[in-house]
């Protein structure tokens, strides 16, 4: 931070490092949802959906419906169960657009209703996109030749650190997840110049089942990175 003022690769790194929700949401209207969903045409992610700010203003979906659309409280879930995509994200994003303005967002007085019941939905409705998208974008970044040399060195100096320093010449990972739902992306090249690309994403956990694996994950990476008796187990 310089001057008091943060830059958009600190933003960013935020987003990946520490998962900031409120970051996400900042950079796609820095960048433009547009711009940003064009993108993942050109990356040919093709069941990605498209962005929109389901990190922040989904989140306040139960208290808007109640508070805006005038549903009782008791029909509030089964309004947000049976409403279609696209009207879900368009009432997101005026969530959204109200947020921006602080005036104008305490004077909506809409509740943060975030019960389980509420963030099953929430997590159902959240962007969805499939692992092979994933690994393809995987291995896009982890053959450093996909990207011009200054975006390739832009993305490996976000992912710096995410990944402790060891075997691999580089590499990154992200992990992501709601109640329900466990997602994590790892790439490396090690010294030796051995790749590896890992997807892995589970949906409908139980809390215990989400536990284990939250508590596991790191070591699961680890021997499939370590071990090939391990990943010919796999």
């Amino acid at each position: 931070m310089k001057g008091g003022q943060t830059s958009l690769e600190e933003v960013v790194k935020g987003m990946i490092h520490y998962s900031s929700n409120a970051n996400a949401s900042y950079l796609l209207d820095k960048l433009g949802a547009a711009r940003i969903n064009e993108s993942l045409k050109e990356l040919g992610l093709n069941s990605h959906d498209e962005f929109y700010p389901t990190y922040t203003g989904a989140l306040y979906m139960r208290g808007y419906v109640e508070k805006e659309l005038h549903i009782p409280q008791n029909k509030a879930l089964d309004k947000l169960r049976n409403m279609s995509n696209d009207e879900y994200v368009k009432h997101v994003w005026q969530i959204h657009e109200w947020m921006k303005d602080e005036k104008e967002w305490t004077k909506r007085e809409i509740s943060l209703k975030a019960d389980m019941d509420f963030q099953r939905i929430w997590s159902d409705r959240f962007i969805g996109a499939n692992a092979k998208d994933y690994m393809s974008l995987l291995e896009k970044i982890n053959s450093r030749n996909y990207f011009t040399p200054q975006m390739q060195g832009e993305v490996e100096n976000i992912f710096k650190g995410t990944v402790g320093e060891g075997i691999f010449e580089f590499a990154g990972q992200k992990g992501g997840s709601t109640a329900f739902v466990l997602t994590n992306s790892f790439y490396g090249t090690d010294k030796k110049g051995n790749k590896i690309e890992i997807v892995f994403m589970m949906n409908n956990l139980s809390e215990k089942a989400f536990e284990k694996l939250l508590s596991n994950m790191d070591y699961f990476i680890r021997d499939i990175v370590i071990s090939e008796k391990f990943r010919n187990k796999l």
